[in-house]
């Protein structure tokens, strides 16, 4: 088993990193060692299996939506492009948190560390994290968010969407990787979509009822 105690200082991490690669390059987001075009075509990718993956779960347009960890807001466009009007946005640093509140002015930007603090947004119909889950390393840590930004903010019948590599690994001082069983144990809920291959990692979604198991 690995260390649980381990843990770094993702503030200035992720602001350090931001900065440097800016608002409109892949690779602060994405993986660094990449060119541009690389994390350009992965990313493409990407953006069609979570759209598929959210347009599969037939939410109204008023459907209450957060992201943890919004990054440089690459999902938030997605979620504006289906049509979704009440969305909030979380992360632990607020570099793009400016530009991308004058993009969509009609949607919520929160910098907060959600592996700390408490998210008071109630009653999601999704909520996701999107190349974010391994940068979380410490599981205690970890659980908090599960537990209350996540379990005590979804609706009855809401859906948790997010991404891992899916072992039991540390890779580096930022990023750790866990198994489907431990999600599935800190969540409590269904497997409505089965793991697909999605950039290096795998994305999957948790629902508390299973009327997508033809997706399965």
């Amino acid at each position: 088993m690995r260390n649980t105690e381990i843990d770094y200082d993702a503030k200035e991490f992720f602001e350090t990193r931001f900065r440097k690669y800016g608002k409109h390059s892949l690779k602060g987001v994405g993986n660094s060692g990449f060119s541009e075009l690389r994390n350009y075509i992965q990313y493409r990718k990407a953006r069609r299996i979570f759209f598929k993956m959210v347009k599969d779960l037939n939410l109204k347009e008023d459907a209450k939506i957060l992201e943890i960890g919004y990054g440089s807001g690459f999902y938030t466009k997605v979620i504006n492009s289906l049509g979704f009007k009440n969305y909030m946005g979380v992360d632990i640093v607020d570099v793009f948190k400016e530009s991308l509140e004058s993009e969509f002015p009609q949607y919520k930007f929160m910098q907060m560390d959600t592996c700390a603090k408490k998210i008071d947004f109630k009653e999601c119909d999704l909520i996701f994290m999107i190349d974010v889950t391994q940068h979380m390393v410490n599981d205690k840590r970890f659980a908090f968010c599960l537990k209350n930004n996540v379990l005590k903010n979804l609706s009855k019948n809401g859906f948790f969407i997010a991404t891992d590599e899916l072992e039991d690994k540390v890779y580096s001082f930022y990023e750790v990787s866990r198994t489907i069983e431990f999600y599935e144990k800190a969540l409590g809920m269904k497997l409505i979509y089965k793991p697909i291959k999605f950039r290096d990692k795998f994305i999957f979604s948790f629902g508390q009822i299973a009327y997508l198991q033809d997706k399965l």
